[in-house]
């Protein structure tokens, strides 16, 4: 209830994280191998099992369920050898979910980035800083927000992120409710 109400927090640090480092050319060939295509700068794009994130025209962060990692990192290896290196950052990166209608305000209490609407549509993508650390934002749609970010910095980043919350009425939420919202369409979608 808190995800459609005010904001609900989950960690998703399970989800898949392989970051591909290359030339240009061939970081877009993969990205659209696996189903993404024309990814840009700012966005993010959803093709087959992964969200496809760049950082820049040679490095991309692929960003999937758990059990499609070593799959997916197969395929990666095997079509891009060796012009690419496919790294898995799964356990180098935490992740939170921040899902409801205040979600973006939690975000704003927290980092500079301009996640307005105009700014940061659906599909966007946002590296920079969160609570004084780098970190990543990828808006999949509607108000829901995945915030990646260094894993030695997990315990600090749920607090900030749940103190921030707090007022506003967050509460923290466990992986079936996400799971549940995931394939919900937001209001007015």
């Amino acid at each position: 209830e808190a995800c459609r109400a005010t904001v609900g927090i989950g960690d998703v640090s399970s989800l898949g994280k392989l970051e591909l480092q290359g030339d240009a050319v061939d970081v877009a060939a993969v990205a659209a191998a696996g189903g993404a295509e024309g990814i840009e700068l700012g966005s993010a794009a959803r093709g087959g099992a992964a969200w496809w994130c760049p950082f820049s025209e040679r490095r991309v962060l692929a960003v999937c369920e758990p059990s499609r990692v070593p799959g997916l990192r197969d395929e990666l290896v095997e079509a891009t050898r060796p012009t690419i290196s496919v790294t898995d950052m799964t356990c180098a990166l935490a992740a939170l979910a921040l899902v409801g209608p205040l979600a973006r305000d939690v975000l704003a209490r927290l980092t500079a980035i301009d996640l307005r609407p105009d700014r940061t549509p659906e599909a966007s993508f946002r590296p920079g800083s969160v609570a004084r650390i780098p970190a990543m934002v990828l808006r999949e749609r509607g108000e829901r927000y995945v915030l990646m970010f260094g894993s030695a910095y997990a315990q600090y980043m749920w607090m900030q992120v749940t103190d921030a919350a707090e007022p506003l009425g967050g509460v923290i939420v466990g992986a079936d409710a996400l799971a549940a919202l995931r394939e919900e369409v937001p209001a007015g979608a």
